[in-house]
């Protein structure tokens, strides 16, 4: 008899900064793609400069590949020409582009692409999808020890609001499918990530 075709599952793999970052994209996944339609792969390696975390997802062997990094480290130009190079730009668009704005240049979705957190780290877009108030923070930013310190009041006012559950508890209990959608209108991080599970 022979054996049945098993329908392989597309594959997405994805360089993130840490496990905040990860377990907030198995959250969409329950909820954007609850039979797992969609394989997800995470780079072994997590944090890292903007460059170090790119450079992982372009050495990718699978055909779509996310780089997931905060806004502390400006891409190189090094780096900015290989995304010329394989988005199929002019050389030289990207050279002055800040790096939260560079996928906008990727509107094909061509490998890789790109999300870039806002404001400072994943606990930007948090902060925002849950409509709560940006915490006191350092302006201008002269620095990289301001930044960093940015950084660390985005991470306490997130965890002050999830408190003592799991990431994905908060997620079950305070998100719908419908919410995400109507504020990925607005935050175009959130949109960005909707597109691994084939939201357009």
């Amino acid at each position: 008899m022979a054996k049945k075709d098993r329908k392989r599952r597309p594959s997405v793999y994805i360089a993130r900064e840490g496990d905040r970052e990860e377990n907030f994209l198995k959250f969409l996944q329950e909820i954007f793609d609850p039979e797992e339609r969609i394989k997800l792969y995470f780079s072994p390696e997590k944090g890292g400069n903007s460059n170090a975390i790119l450079d992982r997802a372009l050495k990718s062997f699978y055909p779509v590949s996310y780089a997931w990094f905060d806004e502390d480290d400006e891409l190189d130009e090094e780096h900015k020409k290989e995304l010329e190079k394989r988005w199929y730009l002019e050389q030289g668009t990207l050279k002055n582009i800040a790096d939260r704005n560079l996928q906008r240049y990727n509107e094909k979705l061509n490998f890789p692409i790109i999300i870039v957190s806002y404001p400072y780290s994943a606990e930007g877009i948090l902060i925002r999808l849950f409509n709560k108030k940006l915490p006191n923070l350092i302006k201008p930013v002269k620095n990289k020890e301001d930044f960093e310190k940015n950084k660390r009041r985005m991470k306490n006012s997130v965890d002050g609001f999830i408190g003592k559950m799991s990431d994905i508890e908060y997620y079950r209990k305070n998100l719908t499918k419908e919410y995400i959608l109507e504020k990925s209108k607005e935050i175009e991080e959130l949109k960005l990530l909707l597109t691994i599970f084939g939201v357009r």
